[in-house]
């Protein structure tokens, strides 16, 4: 981010053009919002997912002015005392706006302060073999597979999976090509008691008869 925070901004209120509260912007990667300095409260505040989007003005002799439209309908008017200043909340906002890779998400550049180990090491903290073993049980219905290694499969599943002993992995690979982006049925719940579980079963694709017209007697 270019900008977190900007003196001298004046909010001009939407209501009342003649109304000018002077206080300080300040840009997160999650929200904006405008603190007056008259009362030292939050005038507004607007998240970055509902910003439709952002026009700077020409430069007037009070500033330059900033529009920030909103998708629910809030129209933002700011006047920014220095034009530098309005450039960068401008390309700021436009660079929140724009996210050119997922790692760029809000979710992602959050670390807490307490954070001991890295972000790679995430995927690896959560072991759905030990998991499993945890339940105690000598359970032989269902076995643990890699048929979905490197997501070769389904890219929204796992690359270690349990189904059923029973099936064969051709039957999986099978059973994938004729569901929604290749998912195929998984365990994703098993009971204590080792009977009672409960499935992931995608829904069917939708295929057309080689036959259109077919009588029914």
């Amino acid at each position: 981010m270019s900008v977190t925070q900007v003196n001298d901004v004046f909010y001009i209120d939407q209501f009342d053009g003649n109304a000018h509260i002077r206080g300080t912007l300040h840009l997160t990667l999650t929200h904006i919002f405008f603190l007056g300095l008259s009362r030292k409260q939050e005038i507004w505040v607007l998240p970055n997912q509902l910003i439709s989007s952002v026009e700077r003005l020409p430069l007037t002799t009070g500033g330059a002015p900033l529009i920030i439209r909103g998708k629910d309908f809030r129209v933002i008017r700011l006047v920014v005392l220095k034009e530098r200043d309005c450039h960068d909340v401008y390309s700021t906002l436009t660079q929140l706006l724009r996210v050119a890779h997922v790692s760029a998400l809000p979710c992602y550049q959050f670390v807490p302060p307490d954070c001991y180990w890295s972000r790679e090491e995430g995927w690896s903290t959560f072991s759905l073999k030990s998991q499993y073993n945890r339940f105690g049980l000598p359970n032989y219905f269902w076995s643990l597979t890699n048929v979905n290694k490197n997501f070769e499969i389904c890219d929204t599943y796992p690359p270690v999976l349990y189904v059923p002993s029973m099936v064969s992995k051709n039957i999986l690979y099978g059973s994938s090509r004729f569901r929604s982006r290749g998912r195929f049925p998984v365990l994703t719940y098993l009971h204590p008691n080792g009977k009672l579980y409960v499935e992931v079963v995608n829904h069917w694709l939708v295929f057309h008869r080689n036959q259109p017209k077919t009588r029914y007697f």
